[in-house]
């Protein structure tokens, strides 16, 4: 991982200065005031930077002096570097309290108060560093004044009295350009000073000057973009480094990259907002190369495309995400977002929201590739996505325009570049035979109208989104329709919804700060208007009864005022205290930004009024509709499924497929064409039922859920998942969920269904594929064993518990329950393990009523468990206390092993840290095991007979309790572990051993090095030593005890080892080779000389060694951080090495 090392620099630039009785700040230097310059056309007097130099023979001349960019106020010659010095008079130091310089330049300089440096540009090295006349910046650096942009700001992070006196004092600038041949220079500086209340000395701060805040400490994750003195333009992208800090918590500029840390190419993005102040952009994350590079940011899904988009004049900030995640909620996918706060080359830029940018890929639009080549038959078909906007600007640069009005019809996907000729016109023919059809009189006809070319309830939805925010650009811009192939669903489909900032009474025109009236309804002559069928549909009454329908739904859901209240609320608390930082950086609470048709002064007040006029506008909404309560499909039901069919029943290509039962329990058959099947939540449409789809009245349907369409017409695009997952029967609007399910882990051939059909009890039952359920729980389960020992615990509720009964082959007397010791037992109890002696392998079925969840109490320390009659990943186990110990549920197939879930019929080890209670159950539990990392991934292995050892590694005390094993097994079983019942050691190890092998096969690895003249050995109870390199296999008589452990080689000369890890906080080593014996004496040393510590004062044999230093002195305090020297005197052989301390 990345350090995430700030240079000086950034200390300059963004260094914590929340100052006490800082009252207000004066500027008492402004860049258009009389400097005197220096063109450096040869090295100034040594002493230019003090306030005592005599500049008569300067020139002078107002500042923004430079030449190239139009932003001049003195116009030089071509130069290289430029010196300016501007004296201000201070009339009392004690009313002082802090300073700032605010720069813009072009491309680098460093700044001086009284020669005192206070800051200087990336692009000029780091602090200290002597820049020549002719000496050129590192890298291009572009001036933004004079382009509406905010000059960077540098807090001086010095002591007032330290830097400036009483009376007279000058800030004096160098500015050097990138090179010789450069085309511009720019050169503006700002001075201000805070003041204490009651006094005044200089003037009013400019209107973009904002206090200086802590920044570099946020509560939302930070993304940092270098872009290496490249100014980020509207095109082409640039290339750039983004590092990203996610703590789940406070978050430090100082911090590790711990979510990305790569390459990026970047750019602004936006028709009108690219010009704001505060920019949106796009990126993509790619490699070196500059590859796409597929990545989560964040926790999102991975892709390459993204877009950073800037709040500006939505001061609430939520209003896009607010949407997004409605439509969301809704099952209508829209962009993901994430709230952080962005850095771009050390400047602060405020709040911004990271988000997934449209395009077609399974985790966003999710519709079927098109490639070039594909122009013939179902493939030509799609995908495609359109969009409504200005044409000419971003991505939006080919298309076609409609016949009827007019309109653009924007290429997004594919890209004009890379559409082929035969898919525009596909895609072109497919809309005007759409709008041919919103152009008849019969449009709106129920077999042959828009209905069956439209994917309706993505319209409805689209509509109730866009009319609830009341958004400006509705219909008309920023709007995207999609197709999918004709063999998924290649209806038209609306959406995602997009760019919403404007709305919620947002914006000055259209009155769309009315809570009142449809958008639909005010289409007026002039401007971008709306396509002409929007209008069409919404004239429908068919097409008005489904809006109404599906509005009376989600005002319970998604659109009740309490689930709208808690999202704006979630939002807000989780932007927190950055929205302060924000309107810091950008001062426009209270200011008019375009189009804003109310100005607070306040954030809270933003959020108020958001809530207010949304509440408003649904109360309006509400107004228009009539509730309806009936439910339209009453007895039509998910009945059964089987998530793991192994054995039990083939489809028509003799395949055993998961597959999904429907019931209709009226007494009518029931067509469900256009009516969906669905395992995604966010997709509610994923698979549609084709035509002829009938269910007969009081019968089933089979639907085979494989993944595989084209084995016939009732097979889905899903499989169902033997873990567990969400299902759904969707009616034919997209929207209503008839019935669905969120079932847990599933067992090989046993069927999860209703009681009887139709019946609310889901229960575990022999698959009745197609016919009525028969009610009955009881279940066979096949549980295999094999030779001598085993964990076996049991699967089912049943009639007789005897382990006789229930394993008759078992070895009789070898029952053993565990309660602390090992105790005889006769008889099994649901939820608890046991070991069991078997003299053949084998397996028993048994039969009982299925076990669907259970509480179980543990004890603190080993806890021998068994599952219910369904297999059970961790992840689904309840742990809400956080009592077990990570790393430690164990079963056992002849050596002992870290389970992934809990089988039926096994049992398993469970260490817990603390008495209480665990949930084992077939549902997802929101208080899961606690994750475990485990160590021993790079860590050297020892393979006895197949069971692992590790060593090399160092584990934290806190971590140790996750590498114990759990008891040893009974006598005659097999068993390998290092004394103490650990299976992990450093450096030296006991290894015990129970085998009644007379010899064994031991595997090892050796990933991490002994050290320097270092070996690892082992050593058999006999003496007999077996040195271990690289990897390969011993043979070893068997034995009960081995050792493992680091045996030195006589080096053949003395040295002096750099010590490990350096820098280092708060512990090193530091190694040392000895030639022969020697009185040896390893100390250290300040940089001053002055000893601070003895490490060895010693007579040592010859050898490899080494020793810790804990960064104490010799009475065990604590030193500062600092560079340390070590010293070695061993006989005449003396050395020395620096090494770092950093606390």
């Amino acid at each position: 991982m990345k350090k995430n090392y700030l240079s000086l620099l950034f200390l300059f630039t963004l260094s914590a200065n929340l100052i006490v009785s800082q009252d207000h700040w004066e500027t008492a230097i402004y860049s258009e005031d009389q400097w005197h310059y220096f063109v450096g056309e040869s090295e100034p007097e040594p002493n230019w930077k003090n306030v005592d130099f005599n500049d008569y023979d300067w020139h002078i001349g107002p500042g923004s002096i430079g030449f190239g960019d139009g932003d001049d106020n003195t116009e030089i010659e071509s130069t290289i570097s430029l010196y300016i010095r501007r004296v201000f008079n201070i009339e009392d130091l004690t009313q002082l309290n802090d300073m700032i310089l605010h720069a813009d330049y072009d491309d680098g300089f460093i700044a001086y108060l009284n020669g005192v440096e206070i800051a200087r540009s990336s692009t000029m090295g780091s602090p200290g560093t002597f820049f020549e006349f002719d000496d050129e910046a590192w890298e291009n650096h572009e001036a933004v004044m004079y382009q509406g942009g905010v000059p960077e700001s540098f807090s001086i992070g010095l002591d007032i009295e330290s830097v400036l006196i009483n009376g007279l004092n000058v800030l004096a600038v160098q500015i050097h350009n990138v090179n010789y041949s450069s085309s511009d220079m720019s050169s503006l500086f700002f001075l201000s000073l805070s003041v204490s209340d009651g006094t005044s000395f200089f003037g009013e701060v400019p209107e973009w000057f904002y206090e200086p805040l802590d920044y570099t400490i946020c509560n939302l994750p930070i993304l940092t973009i270098d872009t290496f003195g490249e100014e980020i333009v509207a095109e082409p992208r640039i290339q750039a480094h983004l590092g990203i800090i996610d703590n789940n918590g406070e978050n430090s500029l100082y911090d590790d990259f711990n979510d990305y840390n790569g390459s990026i190419s970047i750019e602004k993005r936006g028709n009108s907002s690219q010009w704001q102040p505060k920019p949106p952009y796009r990126f993509e994350t790619v490699n070196e190369d500059g590859s796409n590079n597929n990545v989560s940011l964040l926790g999102m899904p991975e892709e390459n495309d993204w877009v950073l988009y800037a709040p500006w004049s939505d001061k609430s900030l939520v209003r896009n995400a607010l949407t997004y995640h409605l439509s969301n909620m809704m099952g209508r996918y829209a962009s993901r977002t994430r709230f952080c706060e962005l850095f771009i080359n050390g400047d602060y830029r405020g709040v911004y929201v990271l988000m997934e940018k449209i395009k077609r890929d399974n985790n966003r639009v999710d519709i079927e590739e098109l490639d070039p080549d594909e122009t013939e038959g179902d493939d030509l078909t799609g995908g495609y996505i359109l969009k409504f906007d200005w044409g000419g600007t971003g991505e939006n640069n080919g298309g076609f325009y409609s016949e009827y009005d007019g309109n653009l019809y924007n290429y997004h996907y594919p890209k004009p570049d890379e559409i082929a000729e035969e898919q525009e016109e596909y895609i072109y023919q497919f809309i005007y035979d759409f709008e041919t059809t919103m152009e008849s009189p019969s449009y709106n006809d129920l077999e042959t109208g828009y209905s069956n070319i439209m994917n309706v309830s993505s319209f409805v939805d689209m509509i109730i989104l866009q009319e609830l925010s009341k958004n400006v650009d509705a219909y008309r811009l920023s709007t995207y329709l999609y197709k999918d192939v004709d063999s998924f669903d290649g209806r038209l489909t609306a959406g995602p919804i997009w760019d919403i900032n404007h709305g919620y009474g947002n914006c000055n025109y259209g009155e769309t700060w009315l809570t009142d009236g449809w958008l639909l309804e005010y289409n007026p002559e002039g401007g971008d208007q709306m396509s002409f069928w929007w209008e069409l549909m919404w004239q429908d009454e068919h097409f008005q009864a489904q809006i109404s329908e599906r509005w009376n739904y989600l005002r319970s859901q998604a659109l009740s005022d309490e689930n709208i209240n808690a999202v704006i609320d979630s939002l807000v608390n989780y932007i927190g205290d950055a929205q302060v930082k924000n309107f810091n950086r950008w001062q426009t609470l209270g200011q008019y930004v375009w189009p804003n048709y109310y100005v607070f002064d306040t954030y809270e007040e933003e959020i108020d009024y958001l809530k207010s006029w949304t509440f408003e506008r649904i109360e309006w909404i509400d107004s228009e509709f009539v509730f309806n309560e009936e439910t339209s499909f009453p007895d039509l039901f998910l009945n059964e499924l089987l998530a793991s069919n192994d054995s039990i029943n083939v489809d028509e290509s003799g395949e055993y497929e998961d597959w999904l039962e429907i019931y209709n329990g009226n007494e009518s058959d029931i067509n469900l064409d256009w009516f969906y099947l669905t395992d995604n939540p966010n997709n509610l449409t994923k698979w549609v039922f084709p035509q002829g789809s009938v269910v007969p009245a009081n019968g089933h349907m089979l639907i085979w859920c494989d993944e595989d369409m084209d084995q016939g017409i009732l097979h889905t695009n899903f499989k169902l998942s033997s873990a567990g997952e969400f299902i759904a029967l969707v009616a034919g609007d997209g929207f209503t969920i008839i019935d669905s399910l969120s079932f847990g882990p599933q067992t090989v051939d046993v069927s999860f269904g209703r009681a009887a059909d139709g019946n609310d009890q889901w229960i575990f039952m022999a698959p009745t594929p197609g016919l009525s359920n028969i009610g009955s729980a009881d279940i066979n389960i096949l549980v295999e064993y094999r030779e001598k020992w085993n964990l076996v615990g049991l699967p089912l509720d049943v009639e007789s518990n005897t382990y006789n009964d229930l394993f008759p082959e078992s070895v009789s007397g070898t029952l053993y329950g565990f309660n602390g010791t090992y105790t005889s037992e006769s008889e099994l109890t649901i939820g608890t393990g046991y070991w069991l002696n078997f003299s053949d392998s084998g397996s028993v079925n048994i039969a009982g009523t299925p076990i669907v969840d259970m509480d179980i109490s543990l004890f603190q320390g080993w806890n021998l468990i068994s599952g219910i009659s369904e297999a059970v990943d961790l992840s689904s186990v309840s742990d809400p206390e956080g009592i077990i110990v990570p790393g430690t549920i164990y079963g056992y197939t002849g050596v002992y092993s870290v389970a992934s879930e809990l089988a039926p019929g096994k049992g398993y080890w469970i260490n817990a840290s603390a008495d209480g209670n665990i949930t084992i159950s077939n549902g997802v539990n929101s208080n899961t095991i606690n994750p475990f990392s485990d160590r021993t991934k790079d860590a050297n292995e020892l393979s006895f007979s197949g069971y692992s050892l590790y060593f090399g590694v160092s584990i934290s005390v806190e971590e140790l309790p996750s590498y114990q094993l759990p008891p040893k097994p009974p006598a005659d079983a097999f068993d390998v572990r290092f004394k103490g019942g650990r299976k992990v050691v450093n450096g030296y190890g006991e290894i015990e051993v129970m085998s009644r092998s007379e010899a064994l096969s031991v595997n090892y690895i050796i990933n991490v090095d002994a050290g320097e003249n270092m070996n690892w050995v082992l050593i058999s109870e006999n003496g007999q030593d077996y040195i271990m390199e690289g990897s390969g296999e011993i043979i070893v008589p068997s034995s009960e005890r081995f050792i493992l452990k680091r045996e030195s080689v006589i080096p053949v000369t003395f040295a002096l080892y750099q010590n490990f890890p350096n820098p280092f906080n708060p512990i090193t080593s530091i190694s040392y080779d000895l030639q022969k014996e020697s009185d040896v004496r390893l100390a250290v040393y300040d940089m001053l000389g002055n000893e601070v510590a003895i490490l060895v004062n010693s007579n040592q044999l010859a050898g490899v060694r080494y020793v810790q230093w804990d960064g104490t002195d010799s009475i065990g305090r604590s030193v500062s951080s600092g560079v340390y020297i070590y010293l070695i005197e061993a006989g005449e052989f003396v050395q020395a090495r620096k090494m770092v301390l950093l606390r």
